[in-house]
């Protein structure tokens, strides 16, 4: 073999007779081999897990009328089997678990002023409902102070998010309204205009939620109600069993979305409030509830997707 040195002159340098020729090491190109062998399979294992879960999954579809409850029954199913997140349990490195904790912290206290706002909005809006139906209704106050309560609290602009701060202005006139005998005799016709069922729980405990350290419980989440809007998914593992639940908006103008959901679907869960036997729905004043859920339900029952 020709090389040639550092001055310019050319050299020749030949292997010494008899001497061993170098042996090709192959054990590198087998760990490889075998290591992509290793990781081909633990992705095809992996793949038959999450296909074995898919089928083991159960999605139930919750359908009914609008304030039936299907958001209340997604609520109780998550409360009650719940699991704590066990991550930061299993994990050795203190600062990958501070960041963990730090991510987990934010979204905990992101998640209470969600609720919170919720809240807050539920009882403003369930006070200016019993006070214009006061009105309507012409039933008298009880106190003649309850007139200035009464346009302070139907003031508050309630399409706004409701601070904290915010809602302490309205925790005493509220509190006080709760209490006049006018309130309390449009809220006993309840059945004659619509009122969340949930607000008597909430204005009962209005010092409690008004205070400087309130935090919901999860009574005060069961209790509240946000309007579901367009499809919302949960996913909920109940005795090792993956449950998906689909819940969509009742009121009528979300129905057009329900038969859209119907594919792949375990079962249907039709949801139906046992109070509103004598309540009207807030779409159509002249409509009982639990005949419009009849309607509903002989809707879904008849449909052609169940035919097949």
């Amino acid at each position: 073999m020709v090389v040639g040195t550092s001055d310019g002159v050319m050299g020749c340098c030949l292997p010494r007779i008899g001497a061993p020729a170098a042996k090709t090491d192959g054990s590198d190109s087998e760990s490889s081999i075998g290591e992509q062998s290793r990781r081909s399979k633990r992705i095809d294992q992996m793949l038959a897990k999450e296909k074995r879960l898919i089928r083991k999954e159960v999605k139930l579809l919750l359908l009914g009328a609008g304030e039936s409850g299907k958001s209340t029954f997604v609520k109780q199913m998550k409360i009650i089997h719940s699991q704590r997140h066990s991550l930061i349990d299993d994990m050795s490195d203190t600062n990958a678990v501070q960041e963990y904790k730090d991510i987990i912290y934010k979204n905990i206290i992101k998640g209470m002023q969600e609720y919170k706002d919720i809240i807050y909005k539920n009882i403003i809006k369930g006070m200016q409902v019993l006070i214009d139906a006061r009105i309507k209704l012409d039933i008298p106050w009880g106190r003649p102070d309850s007139e200035i309560h009464a346009q302070h609290v139907f003031a508050c602009d309630n399409r706004q998010t409701i601070s904290q701060h915010v809602f302490t202005q309205y925790v005493r006139p509220i509190g006080l309204l709760w209490t006049d005998e006018g309130i309390r005799h449009a809220f006993e016709r309840r059945i004659e205009f619509q009122l969340s069922d949930g607000v008597r729980y909430l204005f009962d405990n209005i010092d409690r939620i008004g205070g400087e350290d309130y935090l919901p419980t999860n009574q005060d989440i069961l209790y509240s109600r946000k309007a579901t809007k367009g499809v919302t998914e949960y996913s909920v593992t109940i005795n090792k069993i993956p449950f998906r639940f689909v819940d969509v908006g009742g009121q009528r103008s979300q129905r057009q979305k329900w038969f859209q959901c119907f594919e792949c679907v375990t079962s249907i869960l039709f949801i139906v409030s046992s109070s509103e036997y004598d309540q009207v729905l807030l779409e159509d004043r002249h409509k009982n509830r639990l005949r419009e859920s009849q309607n509903i339900f002989d809707t879904i029952v008849n449909n052609r997707c169940f035919q097949e």
